[in-house]
């Protein structure tokens, strides 16, 4: 599926982005591995739910659980009594395989693990190993057989590698019912991530405590319901909001975004930050934010905590005169496609000098031009380059839009919605 986009309109207006699929996809495991039924409330209703979203509800109810949606939110029934065995598809959805390949092994639940697209090339040996060494029996590729039962102890891990993976070892450790400590043998990455996972554990009864080389779980804890319908809200996402934001300060109308959490522990509300960096105007009011074109000027970002920004960061940096860099970025290469080799392409397509090194991107303001572009299957990479054909000389078409559906499957309703002109074919 292909958009075309037709540069023109008028770009002003206000948007809400979908909930965030970071905070939704921790919500919903611990729902599952939780005592009682319980409901998730999920601002915007359900109707835009991601691809991701589903795979971990699916793989959830290979495992015993079950979901129900309606217009405010998700009723989740626990899994209770796990299956003996069961096929969990993970889709495309790195954050599916690597939260719940652990909570499997720690379930004894013996499973078919897949994954579609690139997910099957993304490497997870660092996970498998310590399952194997713990008490699980699976090979380091997908597809894989999991079987065995894992058990408690001290699981050693880089902490510069994804930090989804220290995530799904703390979902798992509380299942075990043995005292686990996560040891990182090299300062962690993508902090906030962990903290985010740690706060939803909190909420569900779970403790996790932070040790200055790691985490340690204390034995004989099991996941309950919290009191109180606030705790199960999930939030808005702070990394589809990062296109709008962009999009803002790119564009004199002004862009304003509603319904994010100013304090939310989502590492991607980075965006408004790096934005006032680069000299946008950013103003607030009463919980939503208005972004504008101003003076912008050069800016170096490290995105190795929010390595999601980097796609639309890209292209920020592309319209600020000047030479912008994105650096500590080498974890881009294994998402859903190589994120730095695809953005440097699109750039260069669109007339944007583009420099690709090994772990960063050096790129070099100017105008766009519209241009025949690939979406590389990638989400992000469609989304960023949709916010840069706005303001190109001429037409762009961007192949794999359908992928959109994997993060924010409302997105080219939005952006036309906002004045942008898209055709998705």
């Amino acid at each position: 599926m292909n958009v075309t986009i037709t540069p023109g309109g008028v770009l002003s207006g206000s948007v809400t982005p979908p909930v965030s699929k970071s905070d939704l996809h921790r919500l919903l495991i611990c729902a599952a591995l939780a005592d009682d039924p319980c409901e998730l409330a999920v601002p915007g209703g359900t109707d835009e739910l991601s691809q991701d979203i589903y795979a971990t509800m699916d793989c959830l109810t290979g495992l015993g659980a079950s979901f129900r949606a309606d217009a405010g939110g998700i009723f989740v029934t626990p899994i209770g009594v796990p299956p003996q065995s069961a096929v969990l598809s993970c889709r495309e959805s790195g954050s599916t395989l690597r939260f719940l390949l652990p909570v499997a092994a720690s379930l004894g639940v013996s499973a078919t693990v897949t994954g579609q697209g690139r997910l099957p090339n993304r490497p997870i040996d660092t996970v498998t190993t310590l399952l194997r060494e713990h008490g699980a029996v699976c090979g380091d590729a997908l597809p894989l057989t999991l079987s065995g039962r894992l058990c408690g102890g001290e699981f050693a891990l880089p902490g510069n590698i994804s930090s989804q993976y220290i995530s799904g070892l703390l979902f798992a450790a509380p299942l075990t019912r043995e005292r686990c400590k996560i040891t990182l043998t090299s300062p962690p990455e993508s902090t906030e991530y962990i903290d985010m996972t740690v706060n939803t554990l909190r909420k569900f009864g779970i403790t996790a405590e932070y040790k200055a080389d790691g985490y340690e779980i204390p034995a004989g804890q099991s996941y309950s319901v919290p009191a109180g319908a606030a705790a199960l809200c999930a939030e808005g996402d702070w990394s589809s909001a990062a296109f709008w934001v962009v999009l803002g300060a790119l564009t004199d109308g002004g862009i304003t975004v509603s319904g994010l959490s100013q304090t939310s522990a989502q590492p991607d509300r980075a965006i408004l930050e790096i934005v006032r960096r680069a000299g946008a105007s950013v103003t607030e009011d009463n919980g939503s934010f208005t972004v504008k074109k101003a003076e912008l000027r050069p800016i170096t970002v490290d995105v190795s905590d929010f390595p999601d920004l980097a796609p639309v960061l890209a292209v920020l940096m592309a319209g600020i005169p000047g030479v912008s860099r994105i650096v500590n970025a080498a974890r881009l290469r294994i998402k859903e496609s190589d994120r730095l080799a695809a953005c440097a392409a699109n750039l260069a397509a669109m007339g944007i000098r583009a420099v690709e090194r090994a772990d960063s991107l050096e790129i070099h303001g100017g105008s766009f031009s519209g241009a025949e572009l690939s979406g590389y299957g990638d989400h992000r990479v469609v989304m960023a380059f949709s916010v840069a054909a706005a303001f190109a000389r001429g037409m762009t078409v961007i192949t794999d839009a359908e992928s959109v559906k994997k993060s924010y499957p409302l997105f080219f309703e939005d952006y036309i919605r906002l004045g942008g002109r898209a055709d998705v074919v």
